[in-house]
């Protein structure tokens, strides 16, 4: 086997193997979007679709409540660290506070959204699933 015809199948192996793993690399990203709380909750719950678009404008509000909060928080937490000042503590505290506020503002507004079995499913989905709370039972 000459240079030219090894360095060849050299290459062409390393094509191979690349394109396996932008393939698997991709196709990991697709299906990971698929099972995120938003599809859990739909799913469990059996919205129709009115419920999955005043759901989905929940989301949209949520988030950029959550966006907000999240970018005070990032703030008073440099200004704490960066200064001596325990007044930025108290605000952050607050922060926290109010972050935890706006999760449980969205879960009573997705539990107005539900008929009376889709709010003992929902319920039921909140204590046994790790998104809506860090402790595993």
């Amino acid at each position: 086997m000459n240079k030219e015809r090894f360095y060849i199948i050299i290459i062409g192996v390393l094509i191979l193997i690349n394109l396996t793993f932008m393939w698997l690399f991709f196709n990991q990203e697709n299906s990971s979007k698929k099972g995120g709380p938003r599809d859990v909750i739909i799913e469990a719950l059996h919205f129709d679709n009115e419920q999955i678009a005043e759901y989905d404008r929940l989301i949209k509000d949520h988030r950029c409540l959550t966006r907000k909060a999240t970018n005070e928080l990032y703030d008073l937490r440099e200004s704490y660290f960066l200064t001596d000042n325990d007044s930025s503590l108290s605000l952050l505290s607050n922060t926290y506070v109010d972050i935890e506020r706006i999760n449980k503002d969205h879960i009573n507004d997705v539990m107005e959204i539900c008929n009376s079995s889709q709010k003992e499913e929902f319920s039921i989905l909140i204590r046994k699933n790790s998104f809506f709370t860090t402790k595993n039972k």
